[in-house]
């Protein structure tokens, strides 16, 4: 399967950012949750990650 908002590891230190959020967090992140984080920074709007990743907003 195709990671989702791929093009955010051309701009952005994914692996720094996902373990500084975990700690921030107190816990890793999930898949999903990496998924939308790569989505914000493609400038992507919460609409259209949420139809990407066929999530209902609001759901979490």
């Amino acid at each position: 399967m195709t990671e989702l908002f791929a093009e955010a590891h051309q701009s952005w230190n994914l692996t720094k950012l996902y373990r500084d959020i975990a700690v921030i967090k107190g816990l890793p992140l999930t898949d999903w949750e990496k998924t939308c984080w790569r989505g914000l920074l493609c400038r992507y709007s919460l609409n259209i990650i949420a139809i990407t990743t066929k999530t209902i907003l609001g759901a979490y």
